[in-house]
């Protein structure tokens, strides 16, 4: 998770400046609520305070970094070497301690209750089997325990006007790909990718986790249907943020469904469950 689909990064490679411009690229493209921090409304470092953290999905370590920095002990797994090993070098370089491995989020070997929070964003969705991915999360969580999670949201506009409409009908990717799901996947990361109606969400976590809460975020380049390149990038600078958390979130035309969770048979959430239905409802 580079983000070097259209431009190659700058300078070599597992050094300071190619990291920081990752961040640079991921952090300006999530449209969240204001934070002075990188995704400061969210991950908030009172929450991991002191805490035991597990990522699920480590990319290139934008978030582990911010992570490792706060909590009381972090590990992060990946599924990919190449994610692992960059993750490992970023911490090494920013003089941050963590445990970064690879390891299968579908069979994680760390015993019961192990951690007090889990992070993961935009991985699980791109799983073999999601749910079973959600079980071991809920397994290695201790009692009173909370997991962030964002996985992929099946928007209306997005999906059936951006896609089906102007990809599929008015470009004939339909008829190529024999359907939106299929069409969908030719531009978006991974090999496959689920999408969720926060209805879909709540059923996929049923008898696992209640949802404190939910919201929709997006990010800038959904917010005008045209190729990447420079007139996107001028048009959508054009645009205020404030019009474009209305559309993403407000609207609920985002592609960004997060969603604060907690064990279903936790009789005590006390751990984390007001700051994160303050998180994740955040404007």
């Amino acid at each position: 998770m580079r983000y070097d689909w259209n431009r190659p990064l700058p300078g070599d490679s597992g050094e300071s400046a190619w990291y920081g411009e990752i961040d640079r690229r991921f952090f300006e493209a999530a449209v969240l609520p204001p934070s002075p921090d990188p995704f400061g409304a969210l991950l908030r470092r009172q929450l991991v305070a002191g805490k035991s953290v597990l990522e699920v999905g480590v990319g290139m370590g934008s978030h582990a970094q911010i992570l490792a920095g706060g909590a009381g002990g972090f590990v992060g797994i990946d599924l990919s070497w190449p994610a692992v090993a960059g993750t490992r070098r970023r911490l090494e370089l920013a003089g941050e301690r963590g445990h970064v491995v690879q390891m299968d989020a579908e069979r994680l070997a760390f015993p019961n209750g192990a951690f007090d929070v889990v992070w993961s964003w935009g991985v699980i969705h791109h799983s073999a089997n999601t749910r079973r991915a959600l079980e071991e999360i809920r397994r290695v969580l201790k009692p009173g325990g909370c997991a962030l999670v964002m996985v992929y949201h099946r928007a209306f506009v997005p999906w059936f006007v951006y896609t089906g409409l102007i990809r599929g009908v008015l470009l004939g990717g339909l008829w190529r790909r024999r359907g939106i799901h299929g069409l969908v996947q030719e531009f978006t990361d991974g090999a496959v990718a689920r999408y969720y109606t926060a209805k879909e969400w709540r059923k996929e976590i049923e008898g696992l986790f209640q949802a404190e809460s939910l919201a929709i975020y997006g990010n800038r380049g959904e917010i005008l249907p045209l190729p990447a390149g420079r007139l996107k990038d001028a048009l959508t600078r054009s645009i205020p943020e404030s019009l474009m958390r209305f559309w993403l979130t407000a609207c609920r035309q985002g592609t960004l469904l997060f969603s604060a969770l907690r064990p279903v048979d936790t009789e005590s959430p006390e751990l984390c469950a007001d700051h994160l239905a303050e998180a994740a409802s955040a404007p």
